[in-house]
Order: C-alpha cells, then structure tokens, then sequence
C-alpha cells in the first residue's frame, strides 16, 4: 500500500478523477498533520536526550482508506459527485 495516498486522493479530487481503493477500504494508515511532524523533528535536534535515539514520528491514530475517501469527498465535493468508492 503506498504511503502517499492522501497526496494521490487530493490530486485526483482536484483533477475531477475517481478515487478508489482495491478492496473494502478497511486497511488503515495513520496519517499525521504535517506541523506535528515538523514539531516532532525540532524537539528531536534540540533535545540532548534525544541523541543517538530512534524515534517514530506519527499521529498514532490509524484512519481506514474508506474513512480517508470519506474526508477528502467532504472537502472537494464540488469538483466530483459520487466518483469515491471502495472496489473488492
């Protein structure tokens, strides 16, 4: 499953595209807002225990491929109607 499927559902809702997943949209990936990323980064370089430290930078909060279909039909539905859908 490729990690950039919230950039490719944007760039197809702004291309008018169909969105669509393989299968029942059930398979989830946490998707972080990218300031909390940054923040994350930040406290990382400045922190001295966080030398020679590994950490995993994410929400921690997974949201299924249907539920992100979902967010982004709410946010461009001008663009498209009923073009966001699950395939098996």
């Amino acid at each position: 499953m490729s990690r950039r499927v919230g950039q490719a559902f944007i760039e197809n809702a702004l291309r008018g595209v169909p969105l669509s997943v393989n299968g029942d949209g059930s398979d989830a990936l946490d998707f972080t807002y990218i300031a909390d990323l940054v923040q994350g980064l930040i406290l990382c370089i400045v922190r001295p225990e966080a030398r020679n430290q590994i950490f995993n930078l994410t929400y921690g909060d997974a949201r299924s491929l249907k539920q992100m279909i979902e967010v982004v039909k709410r946010s461009y539905r001008t663009l498209w109607s009923n073009t966001c859908r699950a395939t098996n």
